[in-house]
């Protein structure tokens, strides 16, 4: 299953490969791949966590429509530019953004964490 994932998700990835690509973390590991088109969500397994025993779930990679895409650069983007809540170190609950080569720290009270999480989740759902 992942293999196939992965395949899946190599090929949807090239197709996409002139758009913005963003990452990013949420404060239990779990990763998002976000490109114009594509979401991918890369879920922490038992043997990855901390406790050894969180699971974010099964791997998903989704469509995302152009409105999709745009909202989820939106929340990014803002927090990208709200130097306020940035952080200088990785911590307990904090998130992660990467564009391009660039990546933000984003403490773990900052209320567009919350934002961006929901966002996510909300078009991941969508999907079933």
């Amino acid at each position: 299953m992942k293999c196939l994932l992965s395949l899946i998700f190599t090929v949807l990835f090239t197709s996409c490969m002139e758009h913005t690509k963003f990452g990013y973390t949420d404060g239990n590991g779990n990763r998002y791949i976000i490109t114009s088109g594509v979401l991918q969500y890369i879920p922490v397994t038992p043997e990855e966590s901390s406790s050894g025993t969180y699971s974010g779930g099964e791997a998903k990679v989704i469509t995302l429509h152009e409105v999709q895409f745009q909202a989820i650069r939106k929340v990014l983007q803002d927090a990208i530019d709200d130097q306020s809540i940035h952080i200088g170190k990785r911590i307990m609950g904090s998130a992660v953004i990467q564009k391009d080569n660039a990546a933000w720290i984003i403490n773990p009270q900052a209320p567009q964490k919350n934002r961006i999480e929901g966002l996510l989740e909300e078009f991941l759902v969508s999907q079933k």
